[in-house]
């Protein structure tokens, strides 16, 4: 499935796409939301659920060149494989 695939499928569509064939690859928390990211094939997609109620209230979906990923990406700490090299 590609990225604009996913787009076209209604919210309760992707979010089955997401949970069964996607992979968890990331979270991060707000002030009152967590973030989890999944890899669906060759793109993300990235769900935000409220902490209070614990229901998704946004998602978005993303190739790996978005800086969407950016904030998953730059707390990895990468320095023992630099020293490998």
């Amino acid at each position: 499935m590609t990225m604009f695939e996913f787009k076209q499928l209604d919210e309760l569509e992707q979010i089955e796409t997401f949970w069964v064939e996607g992979q968890k690859v990331g979270e991060r928390l707000g002030k009152s939301s967590r973030y989890i990211l999944y890899q669906v094939n060759d793109f993300y997609v990235e769900i935000k659920y409220n902490l209070v109620v614990n229901v998704i209230y946004a998602m978005r979906s993303f190739e790996c060149e978005s800086p969407y990923l950016d904030v998953y990406l730059l707390p990895i700490d990468i320095s023992a494989v630099k020293q490998q090299v």
